[in-house]
């Protein structure tokens, strides 16, 4: 190589420099991590406030409360401390406030009847918000015993508590309580706690694996006090803090055959289905 040609490509090497430079210079720089997440911190407001229980004025603590904001916003939740105190810290926006404890009435925020809505929080930039407070009533009991068609304890056999809630433009049969998962013990027995004062239907729901033989008799689900049929079954009514005592034994049903063709919205065959009963 010539030494002008080396000059040549000496210049054409400063030349893509000093345009790299350019370049690099003009393009923003990306925000650093740390900054963005300083940023956001800056951002949020603090909702205050305190749980105390209903019956007897005494702080709750190690309550939970959380904001529930509109779809697509973060929310936010916290634990009370020993005077029943907590703070949030959530974004600017609406948002549900709920507060929480074993054995205790979850409640929203203004709200003051079981089953009925709260009020909604505005929280606004700058602007904290100091007494979101809750006063929870102790929530009912349902307790009983489930037991077989001879008087064994049926043990393991899922219990529900249902209410019928209006939804969707209708009433249907809906989860109440903390009973979900539950089952019972090695006794038959169950206990459902923190119930909001209402009247409510008990069901028992064995876990077994039917035999598929037809004409043979299987444990059903069963409502209280004994039926497979909901408009068979009787209401349990329960008060705030009070406690209700119900057993009944589990139902058994003939097996039966079910068949039919399933398609989808466009009328096509469905390749896969899974059956449930209920």
């Amino acid at each position: 190589m010539s030494t002008r040609d080396c000059v040549r490509l000496f210049a054409r090497l400063l030349a893509c420099a000093a345009a790299a430079g350019i370049l690099h210079a003009a393009s923003p720089q990306a925000q650093p991590p740390r900054d963005r997440v300083l940023r956001s911190a800056a951002e949020r407001v603090a909702i205050r406030g305190q749980v105390i229980a209903a019956d007897t004025g005494a702080p709750l603590t190690r309550a939970r409360v959380r904001a529930f904001p509109r779809p697509g916003s973060p929310g936010g939740n916290a634990t009370t401390d020993a005077s029943g105190r907590y703070e949030l810290l959530v974004p600017p926006g609406l948002y549900t406030i709920q507060a929480s404890k074993p054995a205790y009435m979850t409640l929203s925020y203004g709200q003051r009847r079981a089953f009925e809505r709260g009020t909604l929080v505005e929280v606004r930039a700058g602007d904290a918000l100091d007494d979101v407070s809750f006063v929870l009533p102790r929530g009912a009991v349902i307790t009983g015993a489930i037991f077989e068609p001879f008087g064994e304890p049926a043990v393991n056999v899922g219990v529900r508590v249902l209410r019928y809630e209006f939804r969707d433009g209708g009433w249907r049969l809906e989860q109440a309580g903390g009973g979900f998962g539950m089952r019972t013990d090695d006794r038959g027995t169950f206990r459902v706690y923190g119930l909001p004062p209402g009247a409510y239907y008990v069901e028992a729901s064995p876990f077994t694996f039917f035999s598929g033989r037809l004409g043979e008799r299987e444990y059903a689900p069963t409502f209280y006090p004994g039926t497979t049929s909901i408009e068979a079954a009787q209401l349990v009514e329960v008060d705030a803090g009070e406690e209700a005592t119900i057993d009944f034994p589990l139902t058994t049903v003939l097996t039966a055959t079910v068949s039919g063709h399933v398609v989808d919205e466009y009328g096509r065959p469905r390749r896969t289905f899974r059956p449930e009963s209920g």
